[in-house]
């Protein structure tokens, strides 16, 4: 039965045209399997079939005949993509059959172009008929069908052309020669496109060559029910600005260590920003204390989420001095030395370097890297953390935990094919920060 299928290619033929087809910014590049160019075919549904590749990802494929629109046919965003379906010529002649894809970055390839005729010839059959289509309860679809075949009539089938749904019946000697009956076609799932429903009616018949097929369309079109509109998640909205101290630190009353402490943040603790100083190096942060707000520097903090619309708030005046007392003499004690040097990395790998991505198939392949690094501080690491990317697609970061001779930590599994950078950064109990060479772990497909 032809039908309207989605697919991807899973044959060595296709994974060679994968390796070698699509572009990352001209839009993707289009083959028309079927029909072939300068071909004759029947009156009677005709195959469209079509495929694919674009580095970005098919997201739709477009079918015209005589620069008239047919379908539109959702992709899965994958790198290569199959659409087929299934079209009626409404009369004879010649007709220019066109098929495009579109890529998930809204770019529009080339059109894959055939000229067929379409001939007086048909399979239809007036003694094949369908004679009325009924909505029914939920996906349900009842089917009037008249068949009459004085040589006997060996089997029928009734199917949606959008959805895997048929039902039907075989015969066995003494065939019969006539159905008039109504049958139930239940379709399995929802449309997520608003489209025309069409039922088919397939019969084949003792001795006859070629099946027979009759068609029509569900009432309006679309039976109630049918159709359900996708879920549209919206994008998420900016995120709060946060300072995360990265040390014990003193929260002030003004931009300074002259201001009086207000409260102190322990590390990874967390405050919201709302105010920051002109120069953005001291941050205005409300800590929870009942509404009271106070100043953090910026070298003990580290930021997230949105600043853009962060006000800027201008320091407060400093307390007045009180007045000079007679006081013995102020013994100054030597400062403690201040640590200037930062951590220094000693060495750094990954282990292994070819991973796969998430999901099943190649059991022998590691979905996760563990990544090492031995790294000397004289006063100390306060935190050891890992950034990786893959391209513009995904990113993390993961915390390196102490042990045996160095720093730990894994990483994966990912869903991004391609080339995964990752670079570690060392911040000692001074503030001082190392960043080591980025490391190279490469991502694949798994192909059985």
């Amino acid at each position: 039965m032809k039908r309207l299928i989605y697919s991807l290619f899973g044959t060595m033929v296709f994974t060679l045209i994968l390796t070698a087809c699509g572009t990352p910014s001209g839009g993707p590049q289009t083959w028309l399997d079927w029909p072939l160019d300068d071909s004759t075919h029947p009156l009677e549904p005709l195959t469209l079939q079509a495929h694919a590749s674009d580095e970005d990802g098919i997201g739709l494929f477009e079918y015209y005949a005589n620069d008239t629109l047919l379908f539109k046919i959702d992709a899965d965003g994958s790198r290569l993509g199959e659409a087929i379906a299934e079209w009626a010529p409404a009369e004879p002649g010649v007709y220019k059959i066109d098929v495009r894809a579109i890529d998930t970055s809204g770019n529009t390839g080339s059109n894959a172009t055939a000229v067929i005729t379409v001939d007086g010839k048909s399979n239809f059959d007036e003694s094949v008929q369908i004679t009325d289509v009924e909505c029914s309860d939920g996906l349900a679809v009842n089917v009037d069908i008249n068949i009459i075949a004085p040589d006997g009539i060996v089997s029928y089938s009734v199917f949606s052309t959008w959805v895997a749904a048929e039902v039907g019946e075989s015969f066995t000697k003494p065939l019969p020669g006539n159905i008039n009956k109504r049958v139930q076609l239940v379709e399995p799932y929802t449309d997520d496109m608003v489209r025309n429903h069409q039922i088919g009616l397939k019969v084949e018949i003792d001795g006859a060559p070629t099946p027979r097929y009759a068609y029509a369309f569900e009432p309006n079109n679309l039976c109630p029910g049918h159709y359900q509109a996708p879920v549209v998640v919206p994008p998420p909205g900016p995120t709060a600005p946060l300072a995360t101290a990265h040390t014990n630190a003193n929260c002030r009353g003004g931009p300074g260590i002259d201001y009086a402490v207000i409260t102190s943040l322990s590390e990874g603790q967390s405050a919201a920003i709302v105010g920051r100083s002109t120069d953005s190096s001291w941050w205005v942060l409300d800590p929870g204390i009942g509404g009271e707000i106070c100043w953090i520097s910026g070298t003990v903090v580290d930021v997230t989420g949105e600043i853009t619309g962060v006000a800027v708030i201008s320091a407060p005046p400093l307390p007045a001095e009180p007045p000079v007392a007679d006081e013995p003499p102020v013994v100054i004690e030597p400062l403690a030395p201040v640590d200037t040097t930062p951590p220094s990395f000693f060495s750094t790998g990954v282990s292994p370097d070819l991973i796969l991505t998430e999901g099943g198939g190649c059991p022998s392949y590691k979905r996760t890297i563990t990544l090492a690094a031995a790294i000397s501080d004289e006063s100390g690491l306060s935190s050891v953390i890992a950034d990786w990317y893959i391209g513009g697609a995904e990113s993390g970061q993961v915390t390196l935990s102490e042990g045996g001779l160095g720093y730990w930590a894994t990483i994966g599994p990912v869903n991004t094919v391609g080339a995964m950078e990752v670079y570690i950064t060392a911040r000692d109990t001074f503030g001082n920060v190392s960043e080591s060479d980025t490391l190279y772990v490469t991502v694949n497909n798994c192909i059985e």
